[in-house]
């Protein structure tokens, strides 16, 4: 199962989406993931990546990033 993270970030920003996950936001990710994991289990492995959507309406684009970050070293339920 994939958690995808979706920011979107203006053209030119000075700062990179990718830095505005930090460690206590992908602990946020990590805990909602937990508890809709706990709500419907999952046989499987986990992972978080992340949407960065640059641009303005007409001209998006989109960089993706597999599996992101990990949780404790990975994540199976």
């Amino acid at each position: 199962m994939v958690f995808v993270e979706v920011k979107l970030a203006s053209e030119g920003s000075a700062t990179m989406a990718w830095e505005k996950i930090g460690r206590t936001k992908q602990r946020r990710i990590a805990a909602t993931a937990a508890a809709y994991l706990s709500a419907r289990p999952f046989p499987g492995f986990c992972r978080f990546d992340v949407a960065v959507v640059r641009g303005c309406p007409g001209a998006f684009t989109v960089e993706y990033l597999e599996d992101a970050f990990r949780c404790g070293g990975g994540f199976t339920v």
